[in-house]
């Protein structure tokens, strides 16, 4: 993504220049007719401007499709906590029970 907007930042600074030298000062750095301006100047250099465009629009589809996998996730782990910890909360007995006599009253209990 940042090489794209790099790229993307030095198209516009070449259009811009262009476009100030020839608007403030007066020199025109391309030829006045169709073929120069058009297919050369605008035609040859679009490719420069459309495919990191698109790669950058596909990278940020992208990473915004993992950022709500990310949170989705989060949000299942933090779920299956507050059940542990309920299921803790709940075999809590008063006393201290260990080993298979705890997991066998916890689910005594359930029961």
């Amino acid at each position: 993504m940042v090489v794209c907007v790099a790229h993307l930042y030095g198209v516009c600074l070449y259009y811009l220049t262009t476009h100030t030298n020839f608007y403030m000062k007066g020199v025109d750095t391309s030829r006045p007719e169709f073929l120069y301006y058009w297919v050369y100047y605008v035609g040859f250099n679009s490719p420069w401007v459309v495919v990191p465009a698109w790669l950058l629009a596909r990278s940020t589809m992208t990473l915004r499709s993992a950022v709500q996998t990310l949170a989705r996730v989060q949000g299942l782990i933090g779920e299956l906590q507050n059940k542990i910890e309920d299921l803790k909360h709940e075999n809590d007995t008063g006393g201290h029970i260990s080993g298979e006599e705890g997991y066998d009253a916890g689910l005594r209990k359930r029961r």
